[in-house]
């Protein structure tokens, strides 16, 4: 993880340490996919994410998603995937859906993230 936000956290000792607050990168599937849908997928992967991340030492996290990007549905898909890939330069991991490979943006994503260093959580 890399130091980009650092704050100051208690341990389970009470004792104070600087840790950062990673920043994880939710990515999945959004066309032609229901709000709804696009929720539970977006809490199964914090869910996940929690569970790797509580392994590594990590209490907290923030999620980065592009659920609320800005812009209306007639911007097309690649304005949604820029605003994901600016995203993805915010953040110190990611997470992907299990059936990213289905989706051309995750696939995307993927390869952005595996050329440019950003480390992919998996269990």
């Amino acid at each position: 993880m890399s130091d980009k936000l650092s704050i100051l956290t208690t341990n389970y000792d009470g004792e104070p340490v600087n840790k950062p607050i990673p920043k994880v990168f939710m990515s999945y599937g959004m066309h032609d996919v229901p709000t709804h849908k696009q929720e539970n997928i977006r809490h199964k992967l914090i869910l996940k994410a929690s569970s790797i991340l509580s392994e590594k030492g990590y209490k907290k996290f923030t999620t980065l998603s592009n659920h609320n990007c800005p812009g209306l549905k007639s911007d097309g898909r690649l304005h949604y995937l820029g605003h994901a890939i600016q995203l993805m330069d915010k953040c110190d991991c990611i997470m992907f859906a299990d059936d990213w490979q289905e989706h051309k943006g995750c696939c995307i994503e993927h390869q952005v993230a595996t050329l440019y260093g950003i480390e992919i959580l998996s269990d």
